[in-house]
């Protein structure tokens, strides 16, 4: 039996033998409160079998009454749920953990930031580093990689008070406050790491490896994680700050906030300007991007896929500048939000691709973020474009991952409405952040959009195709179609292919186009 006990060890016995110490006494308390009350109580409990292993049981406890209202005696039933709660464990392990060095991962790191108040981060990349891979192979990479933990371990002027974390191929993270400084100041301590790890070699199978290092960090002890715009922004800024020490040939950059808020003002002004004339003279424009059915597509004969026709197209959004050019999304959506247009920019997108659709039979989908869910100008001006019913069929409206479970009962509302209404919705980005499948499950969604980080590099990154092959599996149990996008090449399409993904998006099928 799951226990481990015998019937004789067990009958007269009390409980408390199978009872798990770990588990908070408040479970207990609140079961029994509910007993007591005369109520059925149903939940998970941990328990300890007579090996001392832990075993999981989803349980129902029900009170038996007399005719006089007492309880007289209880009935319980359970059922052996470790097996589940092991696989749970294991894919939360998959997903938060790197597999080569079995540190932290981005994923990890972006929780671990929601949950603290005043962080400094620091991003340490290692210079060249493919030049490693390709002169010593990557076995000896590899090695590097994993020894590059006891590396800033071993810094002197740091403090043990950090999270380490591998976040992209050969980037890593330190996540701390600032009593991991050991109250020295900020530029001492990471001059001091940086020298650190460029001064002693690694030494593996014989060969003796001096890496070269650049390090960015963001670090204001005065400001608040509530301030930044969202959980990913100390990483973005932190990235920054990386990326212009390596453009200027520099150790290592420590972003303050003075500096931060002189490029953002600067930036803001600007595209706030460009956003608000192309509104009025009607360069807001939606791009489409061809979506294709992988088995329709692995029907064709020819070994140019690119010529397999949509069954599905997303809408872009691009601002068309005053030479004609179109500008990317990621110049001006930020400034969007902050100057309070980006809602607007929302409903022209979906105006036009109403239009647009209208005129034919393809399913498409339209980008919405959590601050045009909460926006009710918004929501109704989808609600009435929803009351056609042929398009609303058709239209599939996208929810970022991250966003949409820090607004959890907002968006379950607005996805159980617009299911009401014929719409159906995607999570988009599935896997770059909290990749939360417990929020999933209740968000009853009909698409999972797989991140491009995941699938770019898919045919090469081991890594990747795990959490690609867990996520796929997850969904195809829950009947989610998966759509895998950044689908740039034959042999990316292949993997995805072969792992069962039902959907590519990318430009090996099609590139966005003002035209379908």
């Amino acid at each position: 039996m799951t226990t481990g006990y015998s019937r004789e060890e067990l009958i007269g016995k009390n409980h408390r033998i199978l009872k798990d110490t770990e588990t908070s006494v408040h479970v207990y308390e609140a079961m029994w409160k509910t007993i007591l009350d005369k109520k059925i109580w149903s939940g998970t409990l941990k328990n300890l079998a007579k090996n001392g292993r832990p075993y999981y049981t989803d349980a129902t406890i029900t009170p038996i009454l007399d005719e006089e209202g007492n309880i007289v005696e209880f009935v319980a039933t359970r059922h052996d749920i470790t097996q589940l709660i092991l696989q749970k464990e294991q894919l939360i392990q998959q997903l938060y953990t790197d597999t080569l060095t079995q540190l932290p991962n981005r994923a990890k790191l972006l929780e671990d930031l929601a949950l603290m108040t005043r962080p400094i981060l620091i991003l340490v990349n290692i210079d060249r580093f493919g030049e490693i891979n390709d002169f010593y192979g990557t076995e000896i990479g590899d090695s590097i990689l994993k020894g590059m933990e006891r590396r800033i371990a071993t810094s002197s002027l740091l403090a043990s008070r950090y999270k380490l974390y591998r976040i992209y191929a050969d980037e890593f993270a330190l996540l701390c406050d600032d009593e991991c400084f050991n109250y020295r100041p900020h530029e001492e301590v990471i001059a001091s790491l940086h020298a650190h790890i460029e001064s002693n070699p690694f030494y593996v199978n014989g060969a003796v490896i001096t890496t070269k290092v650049t390090l960015g960090a963001v670090i204001d002890p005065m400001r608040d994680m509530k301030e930044y715009l969202s959980v990913s922004q100390l990483l973005i800024d932190s990235d920054i700050a990386l990326r212009h020490a390596k453009q200027n040939d520099k150790d290592f950059i420590i972003l303050n906030d003075t500096a931060k808020i002189k490029n953002e003002i600067a930036h803001n002004i600007e595209f706030t300007g460009k956003i608000k004339e192309a509104i009025a003279s009607n360069r807001i424009v939606p791009f489409f991007q061809g979506i294709v059915e992988n088995k329709f597509a692995d029907s064709f004969q020819s070994n140019h896929y690119a010529q397999t026709a949509p069954t599905k197209y997303e809408c872009l959004i691009r601002l068309i500048g005053t030479d004609g050019k179109a500008i990317s999304p990621c110049f001006f959506l930020e400034v969007a939000k902050k100057a309070k247009l980006y809602s607007h920019l929302t409903r022209i997108m979906i105006e036009k691709s109403f239009v647009v659709f209208q005129e034919n039979s393809y399913e498409f989908s339209i980008n919405l973020s959590v601050d045009d869910i909460l926006d009710p100008k918004t929501v109704q001006f989808i609600f009435e474009k929803l009351e056609n019913q042929e398009i609303a069929k058709r239209v599939i409206f996208e929810i970022l991952e991250s966003e949409g479970f820090e607004n959890f009962e907002e968006v379950q509302e607005f996805i159980q409405q617009i299911k009401l209404r014929g719409g159906r919705i995607a999570i988009d980005d599935f896997g770059s952040g909290y990749s939360n499948f417990a929020y999933i499950l209740h968000l009853q969604v009909d698409f999972l959009k797989i991140d491009a980080s995941l699938i770019k590099n898919i045919n090469t990154d081991t890594n990747s195709r795990i959490i690609v092959e867990t996520i796929v599996a997850f969904a195809q149990k829950l009947g989610i179609k998966t759509i895998a996008e950044f689908v740039h090449s034959k042999e990316v399409y292949e993997i995805v292919k072969e792992i069962g993904i039902d959907y590519s998006q990318g430009y090996y099928f099609h590139e966005p186009s003002q035209t379908l």
